[in-house]
C-alpha cells in the first residue's frame, strides 16, 4: 500500500507540475499576443497616416483628368482604337497582350482564341490598316491566330456607316477567316443591339474594367 501511495503521490507532483507549467505557457502567449496587439495597433495607426497624407492633395485637387480628354480626343474613336492595338500587340512593352486578349476572348465566347493564347500562339494584329489587297477595308482591331479570328468594331458616338458592318462580315467570312473559328463583336458606349450576322456588343466599360486590371498587374510585375 506505501508504494501504491508514493505512486499516487508522484503522480499528483507530476499533474501539479504539468499544470504549472502549462499556466506558465499560456501566460507567455497571452503576453506575446498583446506585444502583437500592440505592434500591429501601432503599424495600423502609421499606415492609415501616411495613407492619409498621400490621399489629401487628392481629396483637394480632384482626379487629373485623362490624357485624351485634355487632348481633346475623347469624342474621337481613334484614340481608343489606338489603345486598344497597343494593348493587343505581342511585341509591346508592357507584355500583357495574351492577358488582354484573353479577356476580349472570354468576353466574346471565342474559346480557341484563348486556347491559342495558352499555347503560346502568336497574333497578328491588325489595327485601322488593310488586311489583304483586294478589299481595302481597315478594322479597328482585327485579332487572328492559328485557330481564331475576332473582329472588333469599335464607335464611340458614331452609326453605321453605309453597309459597314455587312461589308465587314462579308470580308470576315469569306476571306480574312478561312477555316478558324471567328466572332465578329461591336465595341460600344452602351449595351446595343449587334449588327445582323454579328454575335454580340460588349460595352466601353467592359474594355474599362480590363484595361484596369491589367494595369494592376502591370504595377505588380514592375
Amino acid at each position: 500500500m506505501q508504494i501504491v501511495q508514493v505512486i499516487y503521490d508522484f503522480s499528483d507532483l507530476v499533474l501539479e507540475h504539468y499544470q504549472q507549467r502549462r499556466h506558465e505557457h499560456l501566460i507567455a502567449i497571452e503576453a506575446t499576443a498583446n506585444q502583437i496587439e500592440g505592434h500591429l495597433t501601432e503599424w495600423k495607426r502609421r499606415l492609415e497616416t501616411r495613407l492619409r497624407e498621400k490621399l489629401a492633395p487628392w481629396e483637394e485637387k480632384g482626379i487629373p483628368p485623362d490624357f485624351v480628354s485634355i487632348a481633346g480626343q475623347s469624342r474621337l474613336e481613334k484614340p481608343l482604337n489606338k489603345l486598344l492595338a497597343w494593348w493587343s500587340d505581342p511585341d509591346a512593352p508592357h507584355g500583357l497582350s495574351s492577358k488582354f486578349l484573353s479577356h476580349l476572348a472570354d468576353c466574346a465566347n471565342l474559346n480557341s482564341l484563348r486556347r491559342d493564347l495558352e499555347n503560346n500562339e502568336r497574333q497578328e494584329v491588325y489595327s485601322e490598316k488593310s488586311i489583304d489587297d483586294h478589299s481595302r477595308l481597315e478594322p479597328d482591331l482585327l485579332i487572328r491566330t492559328k485557330h481564331s479570328v475576332l473582329l472588333l468594331e469599335n464607335k464611340l458616338r458614331s452609326g453605321e456607316s453605309g453597309d459597314q458592318f455587312s461589308k465587314y462580315l462579308d470580308e470576315l467570312t469569306n476571306n480574312w477567316s478561312g477555316e478558324r473559328e471567328w466572332k465578329a463583336i461591336l465595341c460600344a458606349p452602351d449595351d446595343r443591339k449587334p449588327p445582323k450576322g454579328w454575335h454580340k456588343t460588349i460595352t466601353h466599360s467592359q474594355i474599362a474594367g480590363i484595361l484596369r486590371e491589367l494595369s494592376q498587374d502591370g504595377m505588380a510585375l514592375s
